[in-house]
């Protein structure tokens, strides 16, 4: 019987393990292409507007190695925004931004790194939840999140 209980208890053991190794994020996992709404926030107090939701944006992650991706996306902001409205250019090309993928549980991870817009190091920041991709960058008086 105690043979019996031993070998139950490793089963049990290596069941539990290796369904957990299956649900954990990887950047094999986040590579692919994303669709979504950009929403775009002016930090300025005193000005007066809601924020901008851009629809059919689309976010790309590539795998960089074992624990890093890289976030590609369009941030030309003018085609949809009118520049004078805050007095500087919206148009920041195409970013890369280098993040760090951890996984936090099953099927969710946090991504943080950064990009180069616009001649700047910025911060950037990102969940995953089941296949949805959120991520936050700050540009000087605008926040973008996809």
């Amino acid at each position: 019987m105690k043979n019996v209980k031993s070998l139950l208890s490793v089963a049990v053991c290596v069941l539990v393990f290796a369904t957990s190794c299956i649900n954990e994020v990887t950047p094999d996992t986040l590579s692919g292409t994303y669709q979504g709404t950009m929403d775009v926030e002016i930090n300025l107090p005193a000005f007066p507007t809601d924020d901008w939701k851009l629809p059919n944006y689309q976010a790309t992650v590539v795998k960089v190695d074992a624990s890093h991706v890289d976030v590609i996306i369009d941030l030309n902001l003018s085609k949809y925004i009118d520049a004078a409205l805050i007095g500087q250019d919206l148009d920041y090309g195409t970013i890369t931004a280098r993040c760090l993928v951890a996984s936090v549980e099953a099927g969710e991870a946090v991504l943080s790194g950064s990009a180069q817009v616009a001649g700047q190091s910025v911060p950037v920041y990102g969940e995953y939840d089941d296949r949805v991709l959120d991520v936050s960058i700050a540009l000087g008086l605008l926040s973008v999140e996809f």
